[in-house]
């Protein structure tokens, strides 16, 4: 009695293995033989993307008015006091663009550091234009690989001790550092 149920059992499971078979390969057929009413959707042309932040307006500016410039919440990285001086590093996270740290000595705006991890820049010109930094007319004195450094420049009327634009070698990504100080 219990071989007869297990035979029954097996037939049973063939035949619906048999007739889901069936039906896959009908279907299949049916796919191939009639005219596909799907058209493809082309492709969006890349936009040129646009200014996320210009970093020269943040320079001089305290935590929260850099806060109100860029309209993000920060992370505080560091934030600590050495020989007076009192150091902190937001971070900043740009959606689908990266991360920025963004340093501030004794309560003012000292530096900004992005690797940018989805758009690429062809030049460095266009990098400093994302940012709010025009390069164009300077001539940087060190260019090593993709990457441009400038030292001593003005913005605002204010001197940036450094500020280097290109390719990080590791990744490939562009990145954006400027420093005051």
């Amino acid at each position: 009695m219990c071989l007869m149920r297990k035979q029954s059992n097996m037939k049973n499971l063939l035949l619906i293995l048999l007739l889901s078979l069936s039906v896959l390969s009908c279907n299949l057929l049916t796919r191939r033989d009639s005219p596909s009413t799907v058209q493809p959707t082309p492709s969006p042309s890349p936009v040129a993307p646009k200014k996320i932040v210009d970093v020269p307006s943040l320079i001089g500016k305290t935590p929260d008015e850099v806060k109100s410039i860029i309209g993000l919440t920060p992370k505080i990285g560091t934030d600590f006091t050495s020989k007076g001086v009192r150091h902190r590093d937001y971070k900043y996270e740009f959606r689908d663009i990266g991360t920025a740290s963004i340093k501030f000595k004794n309560e003012k705006f000292d530096g900004f550091f992005i690797i940018l991890d989805k758009f690429i820049f062809d030049t460095p010109e266009q990098l400093g234009d994302f940012f709010g930094v025009d390069v164009r007319g300077k001539t940087p004195p060190t260019t090593v690989d993709d990457t441009v450094f400038y030292e001593d420049l003005k913005f605002n009327g204010v001197n940036v001790k450094s500020l280097s634009l290109g390719k990080y070698a590791a990744t490939g990504f562009n990145q954006l550092i400027m420093n005051m100080n």
